[in-house]
This record gives C-alpha cells, structure tokens and sequence, in this order.
C-alpha cells in the first residue's frame, strides 16, 4: 500500500487544479522574483541547521551525547527520510543517533524527539495566533491558534500527559514511563528547557519570516494586517500537511493553501506558494540525502545492538 499516499497527493492535486485558474497560476510563477527567492531559500537551510544545534541542546538537557555537526546531519537525513515515509517516522533516524554514543535504548530518545516536533507544533501554533491577534484582537482564528499552542504547552511540561496510553494497554507502559522521565528531566533543568524553548520560538518565526519571503517572491504586497493573515494561513496550511493522508503532505497542503490563503492573496498566488512550498521540504531533503547511507548504516547496527539482530551471512 506504499503507494496510496502517491495516489492521494495525485488525485487531491488533480482536483485542485481543475477548480483553479491554472493561468493565473502560471503568470505568478513567470513573475517570481529569483532573487528574493534565493534569499529565502538561504533562510531556510540556514533555520535547517539550527534546529539540528536545538537537538543537540535538547538531548544534552536530557542526558544524551550528541554533537550538534551530527545532529545537524541527523536533522538532514531526516528530512530526506521524511519525503517517502509517512508521518515523520523519519525522524526516528535521530533518536536512534541520539541514544547510540551513550549506548542508550531508542525508546526513551524516541520520545524525546515526539517532545521535540511537538514543541514545534505548540510554537508554530502560538506564533500564528499572537500574530493575527497583535492585528485584529477579537480574531476568532487568533485565540484559537494561541489557545491550541497553550495547551500544548501545557502537555509538553506535564509528566502525566500519556498516562492514558498505559491505561489503554500495557504496551504503552514504556511510551508513558518514557515521557514522565523526559519530562522530569527538562524540568529539572529550567534554564536549559528555557533556552531550548526560546529557540523554538525563534525557529518558527524565522520559518514565517521565510514564508513571507517567498510569498514577496510570488509578488505579494500589503500592510502589517495582511503579513499576519499570510502567517495565520501558512501554519493552518503546514499542520494540514502533516496529516499523513498524502506523501509529504503534498495536495494536501497546496489545498490548504488555496482555501486558507486565496482569499487573502488570490487564489492563484496561494497556488503559486505551494509549488514554491515543495522547496522547503526538497530543498532540506536534497542536501540530506547524501548522508542517508552513511547514517542509516549507523542506524542499523544501532537496531542490531538494541535487538542482538545477527548480521547476513554473505551468500
């Protein structure tokens, strides 16, 4: 079934664009401003690079050894991963990197990176929000986003937060006991849980930031009010897309984009941005790939320390 979230993508994709004006869409491409782009595209490798600096720090507050030129790699790699697995189960990739230096298990890093996305996801979605709301106060959209981000926050300091999941079954007792200790471990760092927090925050406004660049590429112009709209839609448009319905979240998130953001920048400039999105997520995956079987090679013989799976006997 490997190929069904190729189906999806193709099928959402072909609905899409018949109900758009493909011209309209054409004519924003032609127009792109290749220099402006450029600059975006520099932003993003460089904000690329940072998040993998934030896993190191993440997993030195934890208790892990991993220096930040590997965990920029393992963050790269991940990226490449990511296109042809549903779910972020690339990022699997890390924790397995994470625990192997300190011959640690997977399971507990697994769940420090599940921390990590996360944190991502409760500061995507509080920026968004505090956006929109710092230009229109009684924004509805607004106190959603910062009210969903909150709480999130709210998860990611609570030991307790999966104690369900071992009330469901006992084979969840691990995914709990291991976000208690983690949890219990960043709280009993507050200044290195602070510093990684605020990076957080700072990566997703530079992400944005990057996003606004490339819809300035396309053309788009406007005041302060419109800038936080294009925010507001640009994260409804990236949570859309991680739902793991397509590959890479793509129709998905061009979908997103067109019915979030076409009535605020024309419906043929929102199309216009998600082919232009594609680079956030080829661009990483490109520069990673080149590490995959190096990383993957370590990944293995991480699976067969963990599992004491033998190695294949030539033939």
């Amino acid at each position: 079934m490997r190929w069904l979230p190729i189906v999806a993508a193709l099928v959402v994709l072909a609905v899409l664009y018949a109900v758009i004006d493909l011209g309209e869409m054409g004519r924003v491409l032609a127009g792109t401003s290749w220099s402006i782009l450029a600059w975006a595209i520099a932003l993003l490798v460089g904000l690329v690079a940072i998040s993998g600096l934030r896993l190191a720090a993440l997993a030195r507050v934890a208790g892990y050894a991993l220096p930040g030129r590997v965990a920029i790699e393992a963050t790269l790699a991940a990226n490449a991963l990511n296109l042809f697995v549903p779910g972020k189960l690339g990022d699997v990739l890390k924790a397995a990197l994470m625990a192997d230096p300190g011959g640690g298990t997977t399971g507990r890093a697994t769940v420090l990176v599940a921390w990590e996305k996360l944190a991502d996801l409760a500061s995507l979605l509080l920026l968004a929000g505090l956006v929109l709301l710092s230009r229109q106060p009684d924004a509805v959209a607004g106190w959603a986003l910062s009210g969903l981000g909150m709480a999130l926050v709210g998860l990611l300091l609570w030991p307790g937060a999966m104690a369900w999941a071992a009330r469901i079954t006992p084979r969840m007792a691990p995914i709990a006991e291991g976000w208690r200790d983690i949890v219990a471990m960043l709280r009993g760092r507050p200044g290195g849980l602070t510093v990684v927090l605020a990076i957080t925050l700072g990566l997703w406004a530079g992400h944005l930031a990057q996003i606004s660049l490339m819809a300035l590429a396309l053309g788009v112009t406007g005041d302060a009010a419109l800038w936080a709209q294009v925010a507001a839609g640009a994260t409804l448009a990236i949570v859309v897309g991680l739902v793991p319905i397509t590959i890479a979240g793509l129709g998905t998130r061009d979908a997103a984009l067109v019915l979030f953001m076409g009535p605020i920048i024309g419906t043929g400039t929102a199309a216009a941005l998600g082919v232009l999105f594609i680079l956030r997520y080829a661009v990483p995956a490109l520069i990673g790939a080149p590490l995959l079987p190096r990383l993957l090679g370590a990944l293995s013989a991480h699976a067969r320390k963990q599992f004491r799976w033998p190695r294949r006997a030539p033939d």
